[in-house]
Formats: structure tokens, C-alpha cells, sequence
């Protein structure tokens, strides 16, 4: 750019205006958000972009989708639209960018819905599939998926993953977290062709990073454009957002900043500094796991004691909590996380039930492992209940070896929550229960 001076109000060229230079962790500084996780502010760079980088070795994060389903059990693919500002209050996300398109309302206020349409799971629940079309494809267009699995103390695992190998046995641990693009960005490091300059949002990862980018205000790029950077963070994988109107970031922590609001005319068409999007993806950090057990285990079993009927009609014990028959049994019995485990044993009438203490108007993660009384049956099926409300509801199949592990998300309303187990298989051949645990977001 040509920069000019005035002397004596006569214009006078004085020389060309200095590149500002690439988007480059080594010649931009970050700025901690959190342990682990850096913001690059490169809005005056040459690519005007904003980044949020994200250590994979850090073992209190998780990805999430940042939702408000109008129903989440049985699984509704109609979601309140709201802002990715909004979003990321909601779930106290360090960092969040929107998620890809949508059907239904425009977005321009609240009260709005849509359904995505792409595939969406949310903690390994399936919400929306492929509905997606583009010009030469019939039926949906091909789309690509970005998953992450659930924190297991060893970091962050994350794949992009071509439409076609969803399926595969070593993907399903992807689906924790998983949405789907039409639109590969990079892969394997290399640049993927796509001449449409817009204001995008962007998700990848290298082996040691995840990376979150969005174009600054009112700036469109090409992935042309866009690849280098990514590739200065050392970004090997990357899908694209939703873009234009609906691309925005904000980033929370010490930052807590919407770092890319709407302007001129987007800022009135859709009522302020951002659009309400379907839902956003971001980085939540979980409380160390509480209340592990949640107390339903107690008494513990004596030595060489193989199980026991806890109530019932041969009622041993009362515990606040129970009710209809529930049996103890010991890892020599059932295959048990620890020493022993419940059988939920309760002809499809009883319960198993707690109150925790949480945050209040916090989402929360129930994490537990669930199987089967391989005695009677080698399938069986239990609801999850959250304050009275059905979240959730799991089929157990038998594993001599292990459990399987089961996670369900909810939003506290007070400073406790009811946890409720119910048996709808009856008779011995329950499922059985153990390992609850709950952690929340950190506020």
C-alpha cells in the first residue's frame, strides 16, 4: 500500500506502506488463555486471522459440541440457535468457534431453530446425519468428519475422518464429539483447492496441537490464503466451518473476548455482533472427577462374600436411595470395575438413586460402566434419569472381560443433582452398574 503525507496541504507520496508480515507463532506472541492454551491475535498480519492453539497433552480438556437440542432424550436434530458467545458462556468454554451449516431460521435473533446438516454425535449420541447438498451430487454431498474421543489422562485424541470410514470399529471412539464439512481445508499437510474467499472458521490439528482459527471482521480468504497459516502452527488436518455472517470465535479464560464481532450491515441484519448459529465447537475444562461411586456400592461385601440382595422382599439392608431389589456382587462373581457391583435386579419397577452436590447452572458429564447379570441374560436395558427428567437410555451386552463406559451431558439447575438408575429388563438378568462418577465445567 502506497503511504502519503501532507505538506502545506500538497500531497506527497512517501514510500510504500511495510508488509505487516505472515501469521507465524514465531513472529506473533501468544497470549495465555489457560494452561496449554495460547491466542494469537494476527488480525494485522498479512492473513488477518485470529488463532487459539491448544496443547493435546493436557489431561483436564475436552472438545464438545456446544448445543441446546430442543430435546435430548429420545435425541431431537431441532437445536435453539444462539451465538457463539452465548454458547460458550453456557458450557464456560476457553475457546469456541461456530459449528458447520443449518436448515430452518436465518439466525438473526433469539428464539430461533434449526437442525444441522451434517452429521453431529454428542457424547456418542447420534443427533443429526448427512443432509447436505452441492451443486454436481446427487443426494448428499460428500462430507468430510472431525472427532475427538473423551478425555482418558492421556491427552487429546482427535481424527479427521472420511465419510466413508465412520463406520470402522477404530473410529467409534470419535463419536464423543464428532460433526461433519463439506470441506476438507488440509490433509496429510497438504492445501486442499477451494477459490472461495469468505470469512471462515476453521478446526485442525498437528500431532501436538489442536488449532482453532476465524478470520478477523470483515475479512474474506481463499484456502489458498488460509493454508499457510495453518501450516505455521504445523497444522497437518483441517476441516472448514460454516463462513461469512455465521464465522465467529471467542475466546475465554484471561482473553474473554468475542475477538471477531459482526459489523456494518451484518450487525444490523442479525441484530448485534453475532449470529445465532445451530451450535459451536470448543474446549471445556472438567473438575477433577467427583463422587466417585456416588456412594451406591456401600456397604462393601465381606470376604468371599459372592453377592447380596440389598432390598427387596428378602431386604438385608435399607440404604436412602434404593428401592425395588438391587444386588451386590463381588468381582469374582460379575466383572467388576473394582471389588464389586450392582445388579439393578429390579423387574423393571425399582431404581437406584443419589443427590450430588454440583455448580449450580453448570453443564456437568455422568461418566459410568455398565453390563449385564450374564447369569440370566446376556443383554439388558436401563434408563438414566437427571431430576427427574429421562436423559438417557443404554443397552448392556455381556463381556466377559470388561464393561462398557457410558458418559451423558446435563445442565445442573441448583447446587445438587438426582441420579436415578432404572432397570427395564426383569428379573436377575439386569444390567449392572459401577464406576459413577460426575465431573462439571469449570466455572
Amino acid at each position: 500500500m502506497q503511504i502519503d503525507s501532507y505538506n502545506g496541504g500538497q500531497k506527497v507520496c512517501t514510500g510504500l506502506d511495510p508488509d505487516p508480515g505472515p501469521c507465524d507463532p514465531d513472529l506473533v506472541s501468544g497470549q495465555t488463555v489457560a494452561p496449554g492454551v495460547q491466542y494469537y491475535d494476527c488480525s494485522s498480519t498479512t492473513t488477518k486471522v485470529h488463532i487459539v492453539t491448544i496443547d493435546r497433552s493436557r489431561p483436564e480438556y475436552e472438545m464438545w459440541i456446544l448445543d441446546d437440542p430442543t430435546i435430548r432424550n429420545p435425541p431431537s436434530n431441532v437445536f435453539n440457535l444462539q451465538t457463539v458467545p452465548d454458547f460458550a458462556a453456557s458450557y464456560n468454554a476457553l475457546a469456541a468457534v461456530n459449528g458447520y451449516v443449518w436448515s430452518g431460521d436465518e439466525g438473526t435473533g433469539p428464539g430461533q431453530t434449526g437442525i444441522p446438516q451434517t452429521t453431529l454425535y454428542e457424547t456418542g449420541i447420534h443427533y443429526t446425519s448427512n443432509t447436505s447438498t452441492c451443486p454436481g451430487f446427487p443426494g448428499s454431498c460428500p462430507e468430510v468428519l472431525m472427532g475427538f474421543t473423551p478425555q482418558s489422562g492421556n491427552g487429546l485424541d482427535v481424527s479427521r475422518i472420511p465419510q466413508d470410514d465412520l463406520s470402522a470399529p477404530a473410529n467409534q471412539k470419535y463419536t464423543y464429539t464428532l460433526h461433519g464439512s463439506n470441506s476438507t481445508v488440509m490433509n496429510s499437510g497438504g492445501c486442499t483447492s477451494d477459490t472461495t474467499s469468505n470469512r471462515w472458521s476453521v478446526v485442525g490439528y498437528s500431532p501436538t496441537q489442536i488449532v482453532l482459527l476465524s478470520t478477523a471482521t470483515d475479512v474474506g480468504l481463499t484456502h489458498a490464503e488460509i493454508c499457510p497459516v495453518l501450516s505455521a502452527f504445523g497444522v497437518e488436518e483441517a476441516v472448514r466451518q460454516d463462513g461469512s455472517s455465521a464465522a465467529g470465535m471467542f475466546v475465554g479464560g484471561s482473553i474473554n473476548e468475542h475477538v471477531n464481532p459482526l459489523v456494518n450491515l451484518d450487525y444490523f441484519v442479525y441484530g448485534g455482533p453475532a449470529r445465532h448459529v445451530a451450535y459451536a465447537v470448543g474446549l471445556v475444562q472438567l473438575y477433577p472427577r467427583q463422587v466417585q461411586n456416588s456412594g451406591f456400592e456401600a456397604p462393601v461385601l465381606s470376604p468371599g462374600e459372592a453377592w447380596r440382595r440389598m432390598t427387596g422382599a428378602s431386604q438385608e439392608t435399607t440404604l436412602t436411595g434404593w428401592n425395588g431389589p438391587a444386588d451386590l456382587h463381588s468381582a469374582t462373581d460379575l466383572v467388576a470395575r473394582g471389588q464389586q457391583i450392582i445388579d439393578l435386579n429390579q423387574s423393571g419397577s425399582g431404581y437406584v438413586e443419589t443427590t450430588l452436590a454440583t455448580p449450580a447452572d453448570t453443564y456437568c458429564l455422568l461418566r459410568f460402566y455398565h453390563g449385564v447379570n450374564h447369569h440370566c441374560n446376556q443383554q439388558a436395558t436401563f434408563t438414566v434419569d437427571i431430576d427427574g427428567t429421562s436423559v438417557a437410555s443404554f443397552t448392556s451386552t455381556y463381556d466377559p472381560n470388561s464393561l462398557q463406559e457410558a458418559r451423558v451431558r446435563f445442565k445442573t439447575t441448583g447446587t445438587a443433582a438426582t441420579l436415578r438408575f432404572t432397570s427395564t429388563t426383569g428379573g436377575c438378568g439386569a444390567a449392572t452398574i459401577d464406576d459413577v462418577s460426575v465431573a462439571c465445567t469449570k466455572q
